[in-house]
């Protein structure tokens, strides 16, 4: 994505962890409190619900997310 950006073809918004310790010849700006949304996804066997970790772990990402 970086090389795009480096060839002028246009501008990446990035999570901070992902950006190189060296931008050569880019300048990056963070943003002023972003309200960023994710959609997440659980995939799982249907005989795994059985497992009551499994289980438990489902229903805390339900409360949570």
């Amino acid at each position: 994505m970086l090389t795009m950006v480096r060839a002028g073809i246009g501008i990446a918004l990035m999570p901070e962890f992902t950006i190189p310790k060296t931008t050569d010849n880019l300048n990056f700006r963070y943003l002023s409190d972003p309200e960023i949304l994710r959609t997440v996804q659980v995939f799982f066997q249907p005989a795994s619900v059985a497992n009551p970790e499994v289980n438990q772990l489902l229903e805390k990402m339900r409360v949570n997310f």
